[in-house]
């Protein structure tokens, strides 16, 4: 997982610390609470250093939409050249694009289309080529109309 990539509390994130509504493990709870909008994966590392395997708990409360992505710092870009700042904007991209998934698809529907958009390469051609097979599955397997609204609000992200 990237180290610059930022995540903030959705609205059912703030629900279950308000209500305990969903049942999150203590695990995954506190990690809920170091999530501020502001820290980045790096910082909560150096914040989380007893928990197990923060990366596995952020992506977990991301899947089951309890956070979501909301950007990459300024400090990935500033440094030595510019491959670093496109990897920081593509990681951030997908995490956008498995969001949009989620919101159009729903919530089982979206884990094949998550998983791809994931384990593809950081390269911007990678991930449209990605992108364009999302569309192609969610046209054959779903329909016309959820792959239409996928590939609207998902173009806007990629380009």
């Amino acid at each position: 997982m990237n180290s610059h990539l930022v995540f903030s509390r959705s609205a059912k994130g703030i629900e279950e610390l308000d209500t305990r509504r969903y049942r999150l493990t203590a695990e995954l709870r506190r990690v809920l609470i170091l999530v501020d909008g502001h820290s980045t994966v790096g910082d909560l590392h150096k914040k989380a250093l007893v928990f197990n395997d923060l990366e596995y708990s952020l992506e977990s409360l991301s899947r089951h939409s309890f956070i979501n992505a909301c950007k990459a710092t300024n400090s990935a870009v500033v440094g030595p050249g510019q491959h670093r700042a496109r990897e920081v904007y593509q990681d951030s991209t997908k995490w956008q694009l498995v969001d949009l998934a989620r919101r159009v698809l729903g919530e089982k529907q979206a884990d094949v289309i998550s998983k791809k958009i994931l384990t593809t390469d950081n390269s911007k051609e990678e991930l449209k080529a990605a992108f364009k097979a999302c569309v192609k599955l969610i046209r054959l397997t779903m329909s016309e109309e959820k792959a239409d609204s996928f590939f609207k609000e998902g173009l806007k992200l990629i380009n």
